[in-house]
């Protein structure tokens, strides 16, 4: 027996950088997804995957602690239709990593035979990770923007925005303005730089939340998740552009009661994976803070009180319209395992048909 093994450097020439086809294989598995052909882990069968996490405090030796996006994952997924594949995604991650050099998060990706259960493939999957977190939000900018767009606006300088960017650029290409707030002046500095390498973009570095989202068409929410609920971004709604988009990715709180009105409609990658999803981003503890809630809190919240929520695969499948009438559209954009399946899947493909990577016996 027999699993292939592909680096990084292989997982490029097999395509892993296509954007344009990466948000269509996003495409392919969002409609899936609407026809229930897939299976995640979990009791309902949609959970993001299984994470370890560490106590605050400990007495124990050598045992870790808790930090901001500090943990283990692991997300495994079957993903049906043309791809017929079943995947698992796994991963570490620690900020503190930036100090030995290394990214905060490091992936890999296995693919195994459906039938049988025999690993085919093993590969690097940061690439592949950022690749389909971007694609997912340049499906929402395409189906979900405004028209007429203008202004992108991006929370979070760092890589998983960048590739998001991109993915933006390829629905909306005719953006012409970029906003951008960050904490790290090494980050910022280096979004920038790339940025305008790559793209003609009039930049504007915002000093504060709300000069971030006003007159922003579309804001993409990519900062990293805070120690606890109170110390996450707040955005009031009187700061949010009238009928703009906001890709929310990450922890940003809005008032309870503003998400809840008629002025926002509400879309989700899948609205079952969040039935668990107020453990990610903690508890509120003041009493200010309990009035808010991040997009992937309200969608659990929402879950509970049976409120209607529309999927991006209904959308795209033609069944469920954008309503229009509201003023803002909020999209609910935190991960799936069945999209690393999905990119994993063609570019294992590719690799297949180019004869790239390392066959390692088993």
């Amino acid at each position: 027996m027999r699993v292939l093994y592909l680096n990084e450097r292989d997982m490029i020439n097999a395509g892993v950088e296509d954007m344009y086809e990466c948000i269509s294989a996003m495409e392919k598995m969002f409609v899936l997804l609407s026809k229930d052909d897939f299976r995640m882990s979990g009791k309902n069968h949609n959970d993001h995957g299984a994470r370890v996490t560490f106590p605050e405090n400990t007495d124990i030796p050598n045992m870790p602690t808790s930090a901001p996006d500090r943990w283990f994952s692991a997300m495994p997924a079957y993903l049906g239709g043309e791809f017929h594949a079943f995947g698992i995604k796994s991963y570490g991650g620690n900020h503190e990593n930036s100090k030995r050099n290394l990214p905060y998060l490091m992936l890999m990706m296995q693919l195994l035979d459906v039938d049988s259960g025999a690993p085919l493939a093993y590969m690097s999957a940061n690439l592949l990770s950022s690749m389909r977190t971007g694609a997912v939000a340049g499906v929402g900018a395409k189906y979900l923007s405004p028209r007429g767009a203008n202004t992108v606006s991006i929370l979070g300088p760092g890589v998983q925005s960048l590739y998001a960017l991109k993915a933006i650029l390829v629905a909306q290409p005719d953006l012409k303005n970029l906003k951008v707030l960050g904490r790290g002046k090494d980050s910022l500095d280096k979004f920038i730089r790339e940025v305008k390498n790559d793209y003609d973009l009039e930049i504007q570095v915002c000093k504060s939340v709300e000069e971030l989202y006003s007159d922003a068409d579309i804001v993409f929410t990519g900062n990293s998740r805070a120690n606890s609920f109170d110390a996450h971004p707040f955005c009031d709604e009187k700061w949010i552009k009238p009928g703009s988009l906001v890709i929310a990715s990450s922890a940003v709180r809005y008032n309870r009661d503003y998400l809840n009105s008629d002025d926002v409609f509400l879309v989700a990658d899948d609205d079952l994976m969040y039935e668990d999803g107020l453990s990610v981003d903690g508890i509120p503890v003041s009493e200010e803070a309990k009035k808010t809630v991040t997009v992937n809190g309200f969608i659990n919240e929402s879950l509970k009180s049976n409120k209607k929520i529309v999927n991006i695969g209904d959308i795209i499948n033609s069944n469920d319209k954008v309503d229009r009438s509201c003023k803002n559209v909020f999209y609910g954009a935190y991960g799936l395992p069945t999209e690393d399946v999905a990119w994993a899947y063609i570019c294992y493909q590719n690799a297949l048909k180019k004869g790239i990577g390392t066959w390692l016996d088993l």
